[in-house]
């Protein structure tokens, strides 16, 4: 884990002193046409934001097609935005090709899956996704479209906190929460349907305000 961790750290400083040097340094503020200015900041807020949104997106890849369908709106939306708040062509396309490959992943990876993408693809879609945000101005707008992304970490750090808390007790049947609503008897490809829309609605709502 610390091996992990230490090579995450890493790369994620390297990503925010590219953000600053770059002049990334813009946030803005979701439902509002404003941006506030990080300055150095913009180095503290990435290497945060590129940890939250690896270990997030790792978390998720625990299902067949559940890492892949709720990446894919999430890109999407990250393509749109990047089009509109804070206009970068590059960006975007990069975003519209990952949705791309992404749906024709899907196709060998839902339930049953024949292909599985490991932390090898969790990791990177986690450091793309981070990335995107970063260098588009996008960072607030991570824990909205991201919101499942948010929960799996969510419900991990409420299950290992009360687990120590009670010596034993737990707030779900297993951590991540998608694996409670698989012990509960939902199966995966229900369980990734859900998730996959409620990414796409509550990007949906994001991109409203874009307009």
């Amino acid at each position: 884990a610390w091996q992990k961790f230490s090579f995450q750290l890493l790369v994620a400083v390297f990503a925010g002193v590219y953000a600053y040097n770059a002049g990334h340094t813009w946030l803005s503020l979701p439902f509002s046409s404003k941006r506030i200015r990080l300055g150095w900041w913009t180095v503290v807020f990435t290497v945060f934001l590129f940890l939250a949104v690896v270990n997030a997106v790792n978390l998720t890849d625990g299902l067949d097609g559940l890492a892949a369908g709720t990446a894919s709106p999430y890109f999407l939306f990250f393509g749109i935005f990047c089009l509109t708040a804070n206009p970068n062509r590059s960006l975007a396309a990069l975003n519209f090709c990952l949705v791309g490959g992404l749906l024709a992943y899907l196709i060998f990876n839902v339930s049953k899956a024949s292909v599985f993408m490991g932390d090898t693809g969790s990791l990177a879609l986690g450091g793309f996704a981070a990335c995107t945000a970063a260098f588009s101005g996008g960072g607030l707008f991570v824990p909205l479209v991201g919101v499942m992304f948010a929960v799996s970490v969510i419900s991990v750090i409420v299950q290992v906190i009360y687990y120590k808390a009670t010596g034993g007790k737990r707030v779900f049947l297993m951590s991540p929460i998608h694996h409670h609503f698989q012990q509960k008897g939902y199966s995966e490809g229900k369980i990734a349907y859900a998730y996959a829309v409620v990414t796409a609605l509550a990007g949906g709502v994001c991109a409203l305000c874009l307009v």
